[in-house]
């Protein structure tokens, strides 16, 4: 059996504008994973692709997940980024788990991050030999 990953890890991301996400003007400004504290990460979820050569197509690949960060610290509005998976169902396990996250509502240097948006990275990996996929936060 193989295991899968989804390693969701921080992005390097500058200030910058999201198109065709569906986010108001107000929360287009982007900020990096790496100025924020992360609160909190949920354990990892697990996926079971539906199709053996899914997993092999999918091998290696990432895509971002952008989102907006409320006034509680909270991910919303968690948009996957345009992307080439072969299994679409594994980005919304990846979209689900990115949107438990909670992060400060403060860059580490003091500056408000409400309504701005952050954008974490998920990478698919073949991993072990345990057929299940895991989606985890990083």
């Amino acid at each position: 059996m193989r295991r899968h990953a989804c390693n969701i890890v921080p992005a390097m991301v500058g200030a910058g504008l999201l198109f065709g996400l569906g986010f108001p003007a107000a929360a287009q400004t982007r900020v990096s994973i790496d100025d924020l504290n992360v609160l909190y990460q949920p354990e990892p979820a697990h996926y079971q692709p539906s199709g053996d050569d899914l997993d092999l197509a999918d091998q290696g690949k990432s895509f971002e997940v952008s989102c907006v960060i409320s006034a509680s610290g909270r991910l919303n509005d968690c948009e996957a980024e345009d992307n080439d998976m072969a299994d679409q169902n594994f980005v919304d396990v990846a979209v689900e788990s990115v949107s438990k996250w909670v992060v400060g509502t403060e860059t580490r240097s003091g500056e408000s991050v409400v309504g701005r948006v952050v954008t974490i990275t998920c990478r698919f990996r073949l991993e072990g030999s345990e057929e299940r996929t895991q989606v985890a936060a990083r």
